[in-house]
């Protein structure tokens, strides 16, 4: 095939017509979001007797009446005895605090509740399937991710979401230091899939509590950062979020001087006027936070390259006193049998994450009119 002499110009012509069309039309920005929530549901416990776990106080009072050697197995004074003794943990119970839960959880993202929820003191894997299929049907989870860890109260992390699960899910167990934290909660990992295709790592946790030495909630996050670095190499993006238990004391020592050297902290780049997600001993603290690994040159491969970050202005302690689940004052309020009001000591914490992706217009094709 010959072409004529003209068509070197013709070549020449379309090339600077499609440069022209690219500067007047530049790449648009196809954006994609996650909506992600943490929240410590506060003892989201059946009204079942699990042998495994220390649950008496969650039972009904009609199965400790009839069971003689309940009392025994109570602590031995104080407010935890008489909860043991006394609180009426029924069917009906479960299913308002269930109820409570669901309406604060659904009360974002236009009532369908964020992408990713990740929750704490969840007793196991059938309470938290009831509670999906009952009252969570309006955000339309269809991934249930839950371990049962070895803390011994029974009270573990899980996931909720509707992206799909990639592979099986791992509970890490923490390495801690100092006595009695052998049977302590682990931390949850999973990936899930994202609409481009790309790979959403994320972790549930539940650090040790403010009752025990801070070195165990610094030695805790350390581990989650190496989990994090090994999960980067091929997710596009790598979500923590949960209860960590650092009150407002060891804000600075731990998410802002440890955690925000590798991480980004929801409350360090959003929510200022935030007071925190739980009153700790009468001062407001930052006990439950979401964070997002920030990727590095080390670990960047083409599956990871695209940019996720934190919206700012998305970030919020949900506390909303329509909703019923805070005082007057803005305070979480645990449920209370016998009103059946209150949802959980915590409130949850709320984030959306965005990623920007490149994608050129269709250039006009050379003899045909537009």
């Amino acid at each position: 095939m010959t072409f004529p002499r003209s068509m070197p110009s013709l070549v020449t012509m379309i090339l600077a017509f499609a440069g022209q069309y690219l500067l007047a039309f530049p790449p648009l920005m196809a954006e994609q979001r996650i909506r992600v929530m943490a929240y410590n549901l506060e003892n989201l416990f059946d009204h079942l007797d699990d042998p495994r776990t220390n649950d008496q106080a969650y039972l009904p009072l009609a199965w400790k009446a009839s069971h003689k050697e309940h009392a025994k197995s109570c602590p031995r004074k104080g407010h935890y005895r008489q909860e043991c003794l006394e609180l009426d943990w029924n069917e009906a119970a479960v299913s308002a605090k269930m109820a409570n839960l669901a309406k604060v959880i659904l009360s974002v993202n236009a009532g369908r509740g964020p992408d990713l929820l990740l929750v704490s003191e969840v007793e196991n894997a059938a309470i938290l399937k009831q509670f999906n299929d009952t009252y969570l049907k309006a955000a339309g989870y269809k991934t249930l991710v839950h371990a049962d860890s070895p803390d011994p109260r029974g009270i573990d992390t899980a996931m909720l979401t509707r992206l799909p699960l990639v592979g099986e899910a791992r509970l890490h167990e923490l390495t801690l230091p100092g006595k009695k934290t052998k049977r302590t909660r682990g931390i949850l990992q999973a990936r899930f899939r994202l609409n481009s295709g790309a790979i959403l790592t994320a972790f549930a946790l539940h650090f040790p509590s403010p009752r025990h030495p801070s070195e165990q909630r610094v030695a805790a996050l350390k581990q989650l950062t190496k989990l994090a670095k090994a999960a980067a190499t091929d997710s596009a993006v790598v979500i923590a979020g949960g209860d960590f238990n650092v009150t407002h004391r060891y804000d600075s020592e731990i998410y802002r001087a440890l955690a925000s050297s590798q991480w980004d902290v929801s409350h360090l780049v959003g929510c200022h006027q935030c007071l925190g997600t739980h009153s700790y001993r009468g001062s407001w603290s930052f006990l439950d936070a979401l964070m997002l690994y920030r990727q590095n040159s080390e670990v960047q491969s083409a599956k990871t390259s695209k940019s996720w970050q934190f919206d700012a202005k998305s970030i919020q302690v949900v506390s909303d006193l329509a909703l019923d689940h805070v005082n007057r004052l803005g305070q979480p309020r645990s449920f209370e049998v016998k009103s059946a009001t209150g949802a959980s000591d915590h409130l949850p914490i709320y984030a959306e994450l965005y990623s920007s992706e490149a994608s050129q217009p269709k250039l006009p094709v050379a003899g045909k009119n537009e």
